[in-house]
């Protein structure tokens, strides 16, 4: 899509996070690994002033899900007002990184789940050395978290469509050619004790969208 792509870091004073821009920066070299037209740069200040100094035309923002799509719609939006000329062009994220979020991953490490599924196993490392330092724990907890949401976090596990995406996302960065996948629906019609199953979750409001093979009281349901 572009001959070069720039991963710029902005240097934020006004936010403390667990990871400082050097170390997010080295993060970052170490996940695009040998990508000749890729590079990590940092910045200060406003993100098309940055843009304007490096000569880029385009900026890249990735969307997880229609709740990032209003935030970046009016960055999108002010950016074009302050900078005619630069377009920012909006990606959405595969499925198997579509949920992920910095809160979520550091949470999860924090509890003692795996995080090999949502992150490059150098981040992870780093992660994990990080939350061995005194304090560090502390800083990523949210005040209102409550024990058992803790809990079921600790218990996030990445279904086998996800980690199979997550691997074909990799070879593909390695240049390995990989033929596209997408869940699809079974060769055979749906049997009519498990569409009666369905219609009675819907019905006791046992449903909900889910990541992983489904959820426990809709299984009940089913078996």
């Amino acid at each position: 899509m572009f001959d070069t792509l720039v991963v710029a870091v902005l240097r934020n004073e006004t936010k403390q996070p667990l990871f400082g821009v050097e170390d997010r920066m080295d993060m970052l070299r170490e996940a695009i690994g040998s990508m000749g037209n890729v590079e990590v740069d940092c910045f200060d200040g406003l993100l098309v002033n940055y843009a304007a100094r490096r000569g880029a035309r385009v900026i890249l923002r990735g969307i997880r899900a229609i709740s990032d799509y209003e935030y970046e719609l009016q960055m999108a939006l002010t950016n074009r007002r302050l900078a005619l000329d630069i377009e920012t062009v909006f990606l959405m994220a595969g499925e198997a990184h579509s949920f992920v979020s910095s809160r979520l991953v550091k949470e999860v490490a924090r509890l003692g789940g795996d995080i090999g599924g949502f992150v490059p196993a150098s981040v992870a490392s780093r992660l994990h050395a990080r939350l061995q330092q005194p304090g560090s724990r502390n800083e990523i907890m949210t005040p209102t978290l409550k024990t058992e949401t803790a809990e079921r976090i600790s218990r996030i596990s990445v279904s086998s469509t996800m980690k199979v995406a997550a691997d074909a996302d990799k070879l593909r960065r390695e240049g390995v050619d990989v033929v596209d996948f997408g869940a699809g629906e079974p060769d055979f019609p749906t049997p009519a004790n498990i569409k009666q199953a369905a219609i009675r979750a819907i019905e006791q409001n046992f449903t909900k969208y889910t990541p992983a093979a489904g959820t426990a009281e809709l299984k009940k349901v089913v078996v």
